[in-house]
């Protein structure tokens, strides 16, 4: 595994985002918008230069079609694609999922129909890179796939759903996917339940790769408990922007979320890698308040418990009234199908099967919910505790 120090990428805030209302998954339409939006920030041409290689980076999470709006939608991908090949860029299509790859993931998704119909290719994180970044507050190592350092740009397209440990995933939380995938275990490892550490790990994460453009896909959305076992819900939205701070703070915003609960905000107030506060944002071309909405579902996770003031008290709580009291992942034996994926992807070895029975040790359980996101089933389900 190669080793490298590396500067960090200084980071210019933005302050536009560009939001549109688009109702369906028809390609030329959100190829329309979206040259619209580009045109908002930056010339055509010089937005992608010729020759330019272009990593299109996708939130691809588990094997599932596009019909349960857990991946980004196929017709995104398609359409950025082909925005970038009118520019003489060279698009290609890359993540690192939890589990499985980009290739094996992309024949489910529909992003290889894609690849095929454009001649573009689909690129696998499989090649970490361990670099230091001496300018990084907390984080001072990364194992970022090698092939991101050969992109010229990236363009962050992700999904806009719910996360049962971050609140929000979008466009900051999209980034994780450059992290080689035995390496996310490692970080979580290192942030346990401290969401607010995790977040602060993807705000350093996101100065790094630097995207030159986000996108996220939130003409479906998921609500509820996400980011894989939540409820597809029609937003009829696609918002864009430079800084992907800024971006997520729009969103909440449309979807009437207190930002100061999100751990990403409460982070970025520290490090301020991009524009947080809603005043200081231009939204570009539409009245937001006609894509509004008033009754978006968080997690089940987002409880009291964000708001007690005294640690102490959380950690008696959690030592002696764990059951009770704490919000948990439980699993349902009922749709459990032995895959036995959600073992192999606790950074917290809580998880084991004893008995044909797949069951999670509370004592060991950091609620980091990797099994939750990463079952396929919809069979780790989040319990909801008292507080």
């Amino acid at each position: 595994m190669e080793q490298q120090n590396v500067k960090m990428k200084d980071l210019t805030p933005f302050s536009k985002v560009f939001v549109t209302k688009c109702t369906d998954y028809d390609v030329n339409n959100i190829y329309s918008n979206l040259k619209k939006s580009i045109g908002c920030f930056d010339d055509l041409s010089s937005f992608i230069k010729k020759g330019e290689k272009v990593l299109l980076k996708p939130n691809m999470i588990i094997g599932k079609k596009p019909e349960f709006h857990v991946n980004t939608h196929p017709a995104i991908v398609e359409s950025i694609a082909k925005v970038v090949l009118e520019c003489g860029g060279i698009p290609e299509i890359g993540d690192s999922p939890q589990r499985g790859t980009a290739t094996e993931l992309s024949r489910i998704i529909g992003y290889d129909k894609i690849a095929s119909k454009l001649n573009i290719k689909i690129v696998d994180f499989t090649e970490p890179r361990i670099s230091f970044y001496k300018d990084s507050k907390i984080y001072k190592k990364f194992e970022i796939d090698k092939k991101i350092f050969g992109y010229d740009k990236i363009i962050n397209l992700a999904k806009l759903k719910t996360h049962a440990s971050a609140i929000v995933s979008l466009s900051i939380k999209n980034i994780f996917g450059v992290i080689s995938g035995p390496y996310k275990i490692e970080k979580h490892l290192n942030c346990r339940d401290n969401t607010e550490l995790f977040a602060t790990m993807l705000l350093e994460l996101y100065n790094i790769v630097k995207p030159s453009f986000n996108i996220v896909d939130g003409i479906y959305g998921m609500e509820g408990d996400g980011p894989t076992d939540g409820v597809p819900r029609k937003l009829n939205m696609l918002i864009c922007g430079n800084d992907g701070i800024a971006v997520d703070r729009v969103i909440c915003e449309l979807l009437g979320i207190d930002h100061n609960i999100v751990p990403i905000f409460k982070a970025n107030k520290k490090l301020k890698i991009g524009e947080d506060n809603i005043k200081n944002i231009e939204i570009l071309n539409e009245n937001i308040d006609d894509l509004k909405v008033s009754d978006f579902k968080l997690p089940t996770t987002v409880s009291k418990e964000s708001a007690l003031p005294i640690k102490l008290l959380k950690r008696i709580v959690k030592s002696v009234l764990n059951d009770y009291f704490l919000t948990r992942p439980v699993i349902s034996q009922q749709l459990c199908k032995k895959c036995f994926k959600c073992i192999k992807v606790c950074p917290f070895n809580a998880i084991s099967n004893k008995n044909n029975l797949v069951k999670i040790d509370k004592k060991k359980c950091m609620r980091c919910y990797c099994c939750h996101e990463t079952c396929e089933y919809g069979a780790i389900k989040i319990k909801k505790g008292l507080i």
